[in-house]
């Protein structure tokens, strides 16, 4: 699970993520809202083709994870935030 979670921080720096946030049945993803760092288009289709994500006000990102936990849950957040990395 450690390199997941080193993984995920990764992407964290090179998203603008600021904070991620677990609790309950969904996870809070937060971005630097001056500078995120994402495929906008990527973004809004993801969050139009998947219910379990959904866009909050002024930078967030809500994610479903029902029954996910551990490695799992890791690996769920680290495929779901690996769609939004600019492709260079």
């Amino acid at each position: 699970m450690l390199l997941e979670i080193c993984s995920i921080k990764q992407l964290c720096q090179k998203l603008g993520i600021t904070a991620i946030v677990a609790g309950g049945n969904r996870i809070k993803v937060t971005f630097d809202e001056h500078k995120p760092r994402i495929d906008v288009t990527q973004f809004i289709d993801a969050v139009r083709e998947n219910p379990q994500l959904q866009l909050r006000p002024p930078a967030q990102l809500m994610i479903g994870i029902k029954k996910l936990t551990g490695k799992m849950l890791l690996t769920e957040l680290q495929q779901i935030l690996t769609i939004f990395v600019v492709s260079d």
